[in-house]
């Protein structure tokens, strides 16, 4: 379907020592997502060897395996070569992944933070002189640091294979000691996410530091009790981090700390809530499913409504009302769009419907290439109303219609008035009110319909409303003030609650504001 986003092309290059087989704890999860490019580096794995294993001729191989507009994913070596092909291929790579990879792999009198000369000459001739010998020294050094570092290392015995041996090895062994990607670093404009491992053996956790300083809008992330090999030691920690930079990620703006403006720090921040909610968000969302069903009972005139050709399900979570709307209509292709890449993984695993990563701000489609676009408990979410509007307008065809529920300004609001008691910090979203957003939708839109309703959930206890809330990943606010919350203010927030009780319940008044409005 030519008016639907395509999967992300991510690029795969594996580390020394290694083939493409060395991603195998991140291949079933990755692939549902994105489509997956794995490169065996020349000599290794099913790669034919070659003679001239330059740094430039091994990115001129390399790059014309690669679409254009595709992510790259390095580990060791692998994250060393793909920032080079950052850097001389703009045009061509989105953005960078690294896994345990450092600017500079050996030391030097100007940077410390990497393996000391003399080591890495000892290591590079004890190959020479035995390479089965030192192969097997190899495997302890990618396991050391792993909390299971015994079974790692039986495992890593098993894949790198002597007899798979030959004269690249050595060859890449000398390419790896003479890159240096210092200076590439910090002029490389694509998003880039370095994740390293703190008992890494290979690559000092130190050298994380060095490659902020060298690019403050490059983001870093450490791994715990991990080693070298640190996708084998926490794939779901690595595989949360790749799907949630890489969705997360836009343009870097010069000018905040992050290199993103507030708004798309907002954005990230509310993918990653909804990402942890992913597994617990189908138990916890009853007002969400009363709302929803509430929306396409009473807002969709389906006798009247023409056979869609293309639905788009906007927020669609992990796929519930994706599934509805399917069985509504029949004929019709759903694509759910969602912030989080763990709720299309959970909604993937689900149906056979297209999920596609997208901001409702910024879509993934073309003009006037939806029929319907449905959308349930997302559109807070997004703070430049105006901008979404004129979005939904643009990929809506001529006579297409919306439809949708957002909350409204009397939202949790027991929530708002508990913390109040406890500091004037802001710890509960203020909602857009059922006024403003019919002024907003008047200007675009024809045909407006626009209700308010207050749903009510029980719970027995505060911590059970706050449990209910992160268990749908509404946990977010605007920033205000960042910080743990203390036993004494959380006893606190909790007496104050209290105050709301009644019939032996607390309630969580949420305001859903149910709309329909037309492109003409």
């Amino acid at each position: 379907m030519s008016t639907i986003a395509e999967k992300i092309s991510l690029v795969l290059i594996h580390g020394w020592g290694c083939d493409q087989t060395s991603w195998q704890p991140l291949i079933p999860e990755l692939e549902k997502m994105f489509t997956l490019i794995a490169i065996d580096l020349p000599g290794f794995g099913n790669a034919p060897m070659i003679g001239d294993y330059s740094l430039e001729n091994i990115l001129s191989m390399l790059i014309d395996q690669i679409p254009d507009g595709s992510w790259v994913m390095g580990w060791s070596l692998g994250g060393m070569l793909g920032m080079q092909l950052a850097h001389y291929y703009p045009q061509k790579i989105s953005g960078v992944i690294t896994l345990a990879s450092n600017a500079k792999f050996v030391a030097d009198a100007d940077y410390s933070d990497a393996m000391p000369l003399q080591v890495n000459q000892g290591f590079n001739q004890s190959f020479i002189e035995n390479p089965a010998a030192t192969l097997k020294l190899f495997s302890g050094l990618l396991a050391q640091g792993a909390e299971d570092e015994r079974g790692l290392l039986k495992l890593f015995r098993k894949i790198l294979k002597p007899e798979s041996l030959n004269s690249n090895w050595y060859d890449a062994l000398l390419l790896l000691s003479q890159i240096d990607n210092r200076k590439l670093i910090a002029e490389i404009k694509q998003p880039c996410l370095h994740i390293f491992a703190e008992g890494d053996s290979l690559v000092p956790v130190s050298a994380a530091s060095c490659v902020k300083q060298f690019n403050p809008l490059h983001q870093i992330e450490i791994i715990e009790r991990s080693s070298h090999a640190l996708h084998w030691c926490h794939p779901e920690i690595a595989l949360n981090l790749i799907k949630d930079f890489i969705l997360s990620s836009r343009p870097l703006v010069s000018g905040s700390p992050s290199g993103m403006t507030a708004q798309q720090e907002f954005k990230s921040q509310v993918a990653k809530k909804f990402s942890k909610a992913a597994s617990t968000y189908d138990q916890a969302a009853e007002i969400q499913r009363v709302a929803g069903n509430h929306l396409l009972d009473e807002f969709l005139d389906v006798p009247q409504l023409p056979e869609f050709s293309v639905v788009m399900d906007l927020g669609c979570g992990t796929g519930f009302f994706s599934n509805v709307l399917q069985e509504r209509f029949k004929k019709s292709s759903v694509v759910g769009v969602d912030l989080s890449i763990d709720m299309l993984s959970a909604a993937q695993q689900k149906s056979s419907n297209l999920f596609v990563g997208g901001d409702a701000e910024k879509l993934p489609f073309a003009d006037n290439s939806i029929d319907l676009i449905y959308s349930n408990f997302a559109l807070q979410w997004c703070l430049d109303l105006p901008q979404l509007f004129d979005e939904l307008w643009r990929v809506l065809k001529p006579g297409a219609e919306l439809i949708f529920t957002t909350l409204g300004n009397q939202s949790l609001r027991e929530l708002r008035a508990a913390w109040k008691v406890v500091d004037d910090q802001l710890h509960v979203n203020n909602f857009v009110g059922q006024t403003v957003l019919s002024e907003l939708l008047q200007s675009t839109f024809a045909d407006l319909r626009i209700e308010s309703t207050l749903l009510q959930a029980k719970f027995n206890s505060a911590s059970d409303v706050l449990r209910s809330l992160k268990s749908v990943g509404a946990t977010y606010h605007l920033p205000a003030t960042k910080g743990l919350m203390g036993r004494k203010k959380f006893m606190r927030l909790i007496a104050a609650y209290e105050e709301f009780r009644e019939d032996d319940k607390l309630p969580l008044t949420y305001e859903v504001i149910s709309v329909r409005a037309k492109k003409l």
